[in-house]
């Protein structure tokens, strides 16, 4: 087990470290520290940030290999004779988005067949996270937060305007509002 411990720390020889006769307790106590902050920790952040890159790196590589694959089928259309790139190659091909092919008979009962149409719709419209999810959420609530509170504005505007309104019509007519208000105290 000290042997694993020494090699852990690299540098450090077993015979220097543990057949010295007098070490001090200090000197025992900060390799301790050292040892565990170094090798455990240390080593364990180290293995959890690579391990977190690694999905990005996975990412990545699909795309990668997507394009490699591209390459190659060309690579393979340019290295056939043009009689047999005429004859066998897709110029151009008709997709009918709502129309199912069935080849054959067992075709018929394989209920995983899909339209071109909706595996194009899957490609270009990946399945979002939780937090994708969360997120549409809580943009959707701050628009409709803001075309309320613009709203809200135009009721203020427009019950300010009644208001003035109001108070012309009154004082045209000779009405006090502070008599009305005290009218209203009193019932």
């Amino acid at each position: 087990m000290l042997k694993i411990t020494m090699g852990m720390l690299g540098e450090f020889e077993y015979d220097t470290v543990y057949n010295e006769n007098e070490v001090p307790a200090v000197a025992w106590a900060l390799y301790v520290c050292f040892l565990v902050i170094n090798c455990i920790i240390l080593m364990n952040l180290l293995v959890g940030l690579a391990v977190d890159d690694i999905k990005g790196v996975q990412e990545k590589a699909a795309l990668r290999r997507l394009a490699m694959q591209v390459d190659l089928v060309l690579d393979v259309e340019k290295a056939l004779p043009a009689i047999l790139r005429r004859r066998f190659a897709t110029q151009r091909e008709v997709v009918y988005p709502n129309k199912i092919k069935y080849c054959s008979i067992w075709s018929f009962w394989n209920t995983r067949t899909t339209s071109p149409a909706r595996t194009i719709n899957e490609a270009m419209n990946p399945e979002k996270t939780p937090i994708e999810k969360l997120q549409r959420q809580q943009d959707n609530l701050k628009d409709e937060v803001t075309h309320l509170n613009l709203k809200l504005k135009s009721v203020l505007q427009h019950t300010t305007q009644l208001e003035i309104m109001m108070k012309a019509m009154m004082k045209h007519h000779g009405v006090s509002v502070e008599d009305e208000q005290k009218g209203e105290d009193d019932e």
